[in-house]
């Protein structure tokens, strides 16, 4: 049983990796589209795992497609992460006559898409005194994962008290 747990979750692992290096590319120019298919690709991942249940004889196969299902998901929801909350931040001093906000909303930008401490930052300066707000979203965001999961395990205690 415990090389069963092991086998599904090395190979859930490799496909991770797998989905990385060949989709990888693709996250950027399309966040949110791809930030949707992760939730759909999760709860595709949740079916098959209560699968395991209903199918006993098929475990290795089915935790492994499983939890391969939930790999890819957690790597393509965290990959487009950034960009997704990008597209909502605010730049207060973004406009294009002054050239040395310019550059540094071009900056900030950049920064935000490579994921570096600029663009981690809630609430931080830039050279022109425009403020982002990355930090705040990302909060607001996580914040609104936390409710969902907390309506989806109280939703979940509900449909197993009716069902028996």
């Amino acid at each position: 049983a415990a090389t069963n747990w092991v086998l599904k979750d090395t190979l859930g692992k490799v496909v991770r990796m797998a989905w990385a290096s060949k989709m990888g590319r693709k996250f950027d120019p399309d966040a949110k589209r791809w930030r949707f298919r992760a939730s759909l690709i999760y709860a595709l991942g949740n079916g098959l795992e209560v699968g395991t249940y209903l199918r006993p004889q098929c475990f290795l196969v089915l935790a492994m497609l499983a939890n391969s299902c939930k790999q890819m998901s957690m790597l393509t929801s965290s990959a487009t992460r950034n960009a997704l909350y990008n597209s909502f931040r605010r730049a207060e001093d973004a406009s294009p006559s002054s050239s040395s906000s310019g550059g540094a909303v071009a900056k900030g930008i950049n920064a935000a898409r490579n994921g570096t401490a600029a663009a981690a930052g809630g609430g931080s300066r830039r050279g022109s005194g425009g403020v982002e707000n990355i930090g705040d979203i990302t909060a607001k965001g996580e914040a609104q994962i936390a409710v969902v999961d907390l309506l989806g395990i109280a939703s979940g205690i509900f449909l197993s008290r009716a069902v028996g």
